[in-house]
């Protein structure tokens, strides 16, 4: 099981001196990337990908569970996760894999940079704009075949 971590803009090399960059956050298991993202509607946002180059890939555990084990997890929290759900500050792509991670290596510690700007900006989310919280991301829709699913 690894924390993959995404640079979300090219800022980050002049954020990161502030310690408050953006990242995107996802687990991958079998080879398989999983995120939460937003979308219009209550289904859930919880998705699966191949795996792009991260910024950093963080290992958190070996598992034993089945890929069928993790797709009943995921189908367990789904109901929690639904696209519609998205809060940019408050339940984003990196809360997901927070808990994710959680469920699957409570020994874990999730490390804090990697939503320190979402705890920041929430903190004062008095003074942003309302269309900050809520945002849509695209998915994919399709499946792809080979390695990694």
């Amino acid at each position: 099981v690894y924390l993959n971590v995404y640079s979300l803009t090219p800022l980050n090399k002049y954020l990161s001196c502030c310690g408050i960059c953006i990242f995107h956050s996802s687990i991958e298991v079998f080879g398989v990337e999983i995120a939460f993202g937003g979308h219009a509607n209550s289904s859930s946002g919880i998705f699966e990908s191949k795996p792009f180059y991260q910024l950093e890939q963080i290992f958190v555990c070996y598992t034993r569970k089945t890929y069928s084990q993790l797709q009943e997890i995921l189908a367990e929290i789904a109901p929690d996760w639904p696209g519609n759900g998205y809060d940019l500050l408050r339940r984003n792509c990196n809360h997901f894999s927070a808990t994710l991670t959680g469920m699957l290596a409570p020994k874990f510690k999730y490390p804090n940079h990697i939503n320190r700007i979402a705890r920041v900006a929430s903190s004062i989310s008095c003074c942003l704009p309302s269309y900050i919280a809520q945002t849509e991301f695209p998915q994919f829709t399709e499946l792809w075949e080979g390695e990694g699913r």
